[in-house]
């Protein structure tokens, strides 16, 4: 939605810009971690049980481990960032529900992070 407004030069005010880099702290940690997904699995790929002892933990696990970390702060964050998206952000309530379930998504995957044990457990 944001290329939309791109140009506008209109603000909706501080609460608008919070609310906004909510939304850009959200969307770039899930890009990390979904490309931080894809690199394990194709590193996985090239599994062999005859190295494992010196090559595992990959350091794409790491990496996963620490997109997951980071996918969890940016929910907790655009959860905070409802405040300001409903009380002053000047945004439609079609505007304000999208952000509203993009926040439950990336909360909800935090949340799934733990369960899988991706950010819950250390990597050894």
């Amino acid at each position: 939605g944001a290329w939309r407004n791109l140009g506008r030069g209109t603000s909706g005010g501080f609460a608008s810009r919070m609310a906004g880099a909510g939304v850009l702290v959200g969307v770039v940690s899930v890009s990390f971690f979904v490309g931080a997904a894809v690199t394990l699995i194709t590193s996985m790929a090239e599994f062999d049980i005859a190295t494992m002892p010196e090559t595992y933990p990959p350091s794409a696990m790491f990496w996963a481990h620490y997109a997951g970390w980071a996918v969890a702060a940016a929910a907790g964050l655009m959860l905070l960032a409802q405040w300001p998206a409903w009380s002053g952000s000047k945004w439609g309530l079609l505007r304000r529900l999208h952000f509203l379930l993009f926040a439950l998504a990336t909360a909800f995957l935090a949340v799934m992070l733990w369960q899988w044990r991706v950010i819950g457990a250390p990597v050894v």
